[in-house]
């Protein structure tokens, strides 16, 4: 019985870390957005790919976790007294954030969403409790080389295939646009269907829904084929090594094809970090001259991929340092039952009014402005106003409910933005992108004046996401409804960053993410619970030796953890990538659990 827990315990884990991230079939299902004004109403169900397969196959693992924990706690006595560590400072701080994810979904207002999970995500509180459960599992399962290695060949296995397409979508060979790629994602679906995906021919984004996720895999999974392929010839068997050289091969041309300037960030600083830290044990192996001409060669690797893809460098510089200039007019927009107010960016505000087919312009004070149309594009501006003169103002008609009603298209010539205005039951509204009417609101905004389009227009989600945070102290909105909250309704800001038409469903920030949807406490718990196993790892592996396997893996997998946290700066948690992080949080854990009571096994050395 204790021979075949041991052989066979590691396997749920080992299918969450490896082969959850590879599932890409279709599902089709209930947005239940559409009684949002900002969401299309005819985008009642939707179809979904990377995502809703991975949680639910999650679940049922950590299911099967769960159960399989029991059980062995239950019957055998080894797991009995390992039990115990649960209640380690780091599982106290897992568990205040399962909690407190818990009472976030529990009187979240967006119902059931919360638990489990909805539209472009599929994160709710059930995946949440999975991530949970598959770091205590391994943490507590993994005790043995056996155990050890079945994770590690999860890892080189699945990053071989997701790297492997990546690379190869890279170089314009998409398996998904084959007949055999198009079979797995029709699986699950009654009548096959031809897909089509937005990304430019040549860019990758494997199976994992987005080129950016492919950022944050690799920086996971790159530390764990290094070490295998650098470090541990010979440990695990040729054969898992030669695949952890494809992996690898693979995985950086994915992570190239798929322009994640995060991942490349995370990979740099992390490896800039690991130099640092092993300084000392790579000048007792390899000499200080072996290692001037390794950093020789790594600059000369970085001068030819430079040399190469001049285009790549350049475009990661210009979204960090030189971000596109913000090119509005148009700051904000208010409606009510007087007219709208509109204000530039100058700080200077005018007020439109509609009597059926006509419209007026006031200024701030009250006073009627001047009119002069046009006579290029024959839209009406403020005469004699340097400050408005980039402002158009069209009459026009719009469909209201089938009836043709008379608007105002309102729009900025330097960027070619526009707004329709009409009136409707006594006040003036917008017909947005989705033919809906709604109001025009103030929207709050912290940061980035000036600097929206930063990061790839980070800097815009940002602005928007920072006033949300002084609510959800204690509790958050419920896991997954980001989308929910987020301002969607900010139809000025949207137009102007080309959102217009969007959803946005995440802050392309991790830590912003878990604060929005389950409150700064369990923030603090989650970074608490990193926090600490970094430390500890960083207190445990210095200046030792690493003559094991054990620790130098322990090595490896606090790197990769790191260059996760690194990437969730500008990355979301999703659970195409996340498991792969819990997992090897808690391989970390135990690892680190075996470092510190096992002496030095010299017949296992590095």
């Amino acid at each position: 019985m204790k021979e075949k827990w041991i052989k066979y315990s590691p396997i749920p884990a080992a299918l969450a870390i490896g082969f959850v991230p590879l599932i890409t079939t279709a599902k089709r299902y209930e947005t239940g957005l559409t009684g949002y004004k900002w969401f299309s109403s005819a985008m009642e169900k939707s179809l979904d790919i990377f995502l809703y397969y991975k949680a639910q196959a999650l679940i049922i693992l950590a299911f099967l976790m769960f159960f399989a924990a029991v059980i062995g706690l239950t019957s055998q006595q080894t797991l009995k007294l390992e039990g115990k560590k649960l209640l380690s400072i780091e599982m106290i701080f897992a568990g205040a954030y399962l909690v407190l994810s818990l009472l976030s979904a529990a009187l979240s207002e967006f119902g059931s969403v919360a638990f489990t999970g909805g539209y472009e995500q599929w994160e709710g509180f059930t995946v949440l409790l999975a991530y949970v459960i598959l770091m205590a599992y391994v943490y507590l399962v993994v005790d043995s080389d056996q155990a050890i290695f079945g994770i590690c060949r999860a890892i080189i296995a699945g990053s071989l295939v997701c790297g492997g397409i990546g690379a190869f979508q890279y170089l314009h060979l998409d398996f998904f646009k084959s007949s055999l790629g198009s079979w797995f994602m029709n699986l699950f679906m009654k009548k096959s269907l031809n897909f089509s995906f937005n990304f430019p021919e040549g860019q990758s984004y494997a199976t994992l829904y987005n080129p950016n996720y492919i950022g944050s895999y690799v920086a996971l999974v790159m530390p764990i084929l290094l070490f295998v392929v650098f470090v541990q010839w010979g440990k695990i068997s040729k054969l898992w090594q030669v695949l952890a050289i494809v992996s690898t091969c693979f995985n950086f041309v994915s992570l190239v094809g798929s322009q994640s300037l995060t991942g490349a960030v995370g990979l740099v600083v992390c490896a800039v970090f690991a130099f640092v830290y092993l300084l000392p044990q790579i000048i007792d192996k390899i000499g200080g001259k072996m290692l001037g001409a390794l950093t020789g060669v790594c600059l000369v690797f970085f001068l030819i991929f430079a040399l190469v893809f001049p285009e790549r460098l350049e475009s990661a510089t210009k979204k960090l340092f030189k971000p596109n200039k913000d090119s509005h007019t148009i700051e904000k927009m208010i409606t009510d039952k007087s007219g709208v107010e509109i204000t530039t960016i100058y700080d200077e505000t005018i007020k439109l009014t509609m009597d059926g087919e006509n419209f007026a312009l006031t200024d701030a004070k009250g006073q009627n402005l001047v009119l002069e149309q046009n006579a290029k594009d024959g839209g009406m501006q403020v005469k004699g106003s340097d400050s408005l003169s980039d402002l158009r103002f069209f009459g026009t008609t719009i469909k209201v409910e089938d009836k043709a009603v008379p608007a105002v298209q309102v729009q900025t010539r330097y960027n070619y933005k526009s707004w329709y205005i009409c009136q409707q039951g006594g006040s003036y509204k917008l017909c947005n992108a989705f033919g809906q009417l709604d109001n025009l609101v103030e929207i709050p905004a912290v940061g980035f004046e000036d600097n929206l389009h930063f990061g790839d227009k980070r800097g815009y989600i940002w602005s928007r996401t920072f006033p949300l945070l002084k609510d959800r102290i204690l509790l958050g909105s419920g896991p997954n409804t980001f989308t929910e909250v987020f301002p969607n309704n900010d139809y000025v800001g949207m137009n102007n960053l080309n959102y217009y038409g969007s959803t946005v469903t995440k802050p392309h920030n991790m830590y912003l993410q878990i604060w929005v949807q389950t409150g700064l406490i369990s923030l603090i718990a989650f970074l608490l619970l990193g926090g600490f196993y970094v430390i500890k790892s960083l207190i445990l592996y210095w200046k030792r030796p690493l003559v094991t396997f054990k620790e130098g893996l322990g090595v490896a997998v606090m790197i990769s953890v790191m260059a996760y946290l690194v990437t969730g700066i500008a990355n979301d948690s999703t659970v195409a990538v996340a498991p792969v992080y819990w997992g090897l949080l808690g391989l970390g854990l135990a690892l680190n659990r075996m470092n510190r009571k096992k002496p030095i096994d010299k017949d296992n050395e590095v």
